[in-house]
């Protein structure tokens, strides 16, 4: 008897300190009762502060619905089968996928799942934790975009610095250009030598979209000097390159 009270003492204990765990933790967390038809009868039983500090949603807003509804049209169908497949075999899973805010505000999460049992018993519950990572993902996105562009840049001046390049090179090289970076349009100009103007004539041009405009116009009809374009072609005689932005 004195034996079982010291477990059950020691059981209340534990309890008590998983529970103060969970609650105080800064991994938005939710614990849902073991279901294998994940997306049809799953319940929230707990959620904890974090949680409802990343979703924007309360305890009593949560508690007894499905997950769906931190799901949208942006959540992928397969990573849910992922899920569902985990706790068909009783594994647990880190995934990744788009979940939705109360605000209906989109954000990319990694998701922690942790199937719980009790001794040798069937599982009863999961445990989800949910990290923000819409930081992390953009910033990999941009890293992605800005290897791209350096791409396409390296190798189109491999091909414009060489002697001579034939047209059908230089029309592959521009439109590679287009291909590794974010530019609608790109233009190849030569500067027509003239005592009195400043003039380009336009060698190749390549866009992604055909009905696009861009500069075309503006670069081959009219003169540089008619649209205050004068500055344009000093930087470019100076420091051979120049950016700016513009809206159209």
């Amino acid at each position: 008897i004195l034996e079982s009270y010291f477990v059950r003492i020691r059981t209340s204990y534990e309890s008590a300190l998983y529970k103060s765990m969970f609650h105080q933790s800064h991994e938005a967390s939710l614990i849902l009762n073991f279901n294998i038809n994940f997306r049809e009868t799953f319940n929230i039983e707990i959620i904890n502060e974090a949680l409802s500090n990343l979703t924007g949603y309360t305890e009593e807003e949560l508690v007894g619905k499905s997950p769906r509804i931190l799901f949208g049209p942006l959540t992928r169908d397969s990573t849910l089968l992922k899920i569902e497949d985990a706790l068909k075999s009783k594994t647990n899973l880190v995934t990744e996928l788009t979940c939705y805010k109360k605000s209906k505000e989109p954000f990319e999460a990694k998701i922690t799942l942790s199937v719980i049992f009790e001794k040798e018993s069937d599982p009863t519950f999961v445990l989800f934790n949910i990290e923000d990572i819409s930081q992390q993902k953009q910033m990999e996105k941009n890293i992605s975009k800005r290897m791209l562009f350096e791409l396409g840049v390296s190798s189109t001046t491999q091909v414009l610095i060489q002697p001579n390049p034939t047209p059908h090179i230089l029309s592959e090289s521009l439109e590679d250009f287009l291909y590794f970076t974010e530019m609608d349009c790109v233009y190849l100009l030569q500067n027509i030598d003239s005592d009195s103007d400043i003039e380009y004539a336009l060698h190749f041009e390549a866009k992604k979209n055909p009905d696009y405009l861009g500069y075309s116009n503006l670069l081959t009809n009219k003169l540089w000097t008619e649209e205050s374009l004068q500055l344009w072609h000093k930087q470019l005689i100076d420091t051979e390159w120049i950016s700016i932005n513009v809206d159209m």
